[in-house]
């Protein structure tokens, strides 16, 4: 099957259950619009990555050609805006007191509740910011680290598929669907998780920060108003930090009786770091986490048939998703 082409409007399913308290068929007109426009925002966005390093005038005479990748980016936002603007208006009309219902309704409440504060941080404009923020790194980047790790597994079915789906036998079974807290006990799988996402970031740097004042860093003057971009491809390969970087192994997180940190280990930036990084990544790291054990609870991933994997060891970093379109999956 072409996996990608599943798991997007999966993933998205998710986002806008948090969201909007709703999902969409797969043949809904507004589910494939979602997914064409996150695809369109991601691949344009990763494929042009300098944009976020231009100055602020220069990006926005660029951003108004509606040809140019800069046009495309703010294009496919504008319209994502435009959607959560829609069901935010829904979401005012129906607002019951006593009931969440998602995400939305307990944002509208907090705006309700601090209105007279003249610099509340709960607006609506930071509403739309935020659900669109969420649903693009819910959805696009999820799925992209689904589809690494299930590639893995096909590549490698005795040293990390075999491993995983043994821990599923040993601790979920086949009578119940895999929940989060499984994780606390299946530790290779969750180092199997924390080694995609060290592994496979999507984005080598970080999109620009800037000092609010001036700044010393290691005995360097960083003035204020300096742009600043973590290298996290840097760290993420970086051989004092790991052995053998450059290969996929998730016993690098394991202890010597086989345990694996609870905690996603600070030297995995893949989100970023700071007070600003990314709001998804808990809900990433879940989610990749409940994906593939459910998936290899009920299947086995193979290659297609008559063909071999590619190497998946590119250190391509500007790919979103694996050169492999379709996969096998066999029932167990």
């Amino acid at each position: 099957i072409p996996v990608q082409e599943f798991l997007l409007p999966s993933t998205s399913n998710v986002i806008t259950a948090l969201l909007f308290g709703t999902t969409y068929a797969l043949d809904d007109p507004r589910r494939k619009r979602l997914v064409q426009l996150v695809s369109t925002f991601v691949l344009r966005a990763i494929s042009g990555p300098i944009v976020n390093w231009m100055p602020d005038w220069l990006t926005e005479i660029c951003s108004a050609l509606p040809f140019s990748r800069m046009g495309a980016i703010r294009g496919a936002r504008q319209a994502l805006v435009a959607f959560v603007t829609d069901r935010v208006q829904e979401h005012n009309l129906t607002l019951q007191k006593d009931i969440n219902r998602d995400f939305i309704d307990g944002y509208l409440k907090k705006i309700k509740e601090h209105h007279n504060e003249s610099n509340s941080p709960f607006q609506e404009k930071h509403l739309l910011g935020n659900a669109v923020d969420f649903y693009i790194a819910g959805t696009s980047t999820s799925a992209s680290f689904i589809h690494w790790l299930l590639a893995v597994c096909a590549q490698k079915p005795d040293t990390v598929q075999s491993r995983i789906q043994r821990e599923i036998d040993d601790h979920v079974g086949r009578g119940r669907q895999p929940a989060w807290e499984d994780s606390k006990k299946m530790h290779f799988t969750m180092a199997s998780v924390f080694e995609i996402l060290r592994w496979k970031n999507p984005l080598p740097v970080t999109n620009a920060r800037g000092t609010q004042e001036d700044t010393i860093l290691n005995g360097y003057i960083i003035p204020k108003g300096t742009m600043v971009i973590s290298n996290i491809m840097a760290v993420h390969r970086d051989p004092t930090l790991w052995e053998r970087p450059d290969d996929f192994d998730p016993t690098r997180f394991l202890s010597a009786d086989g345990s694996c940190p609870a905690k996603r280990p600070e030297e995995i930036m893949t989100f970023s770091v700071g007070k600003r990084m990314c709001p998804a990544d808990k809900l990433a790291t879940v989610e990749i986490f409940l994906y593939v054990a459910s998936l290899l609870q009920k299947f086995t991933v193979f290659p297609e048939e008559g063909k071999r994997l590619p190497c998946l060891d590119s250190l391509d970093v500007m790919k979103t998703h694996p050169a492999v379109r379709n996969m096998r999956f066999v029932s167990r």
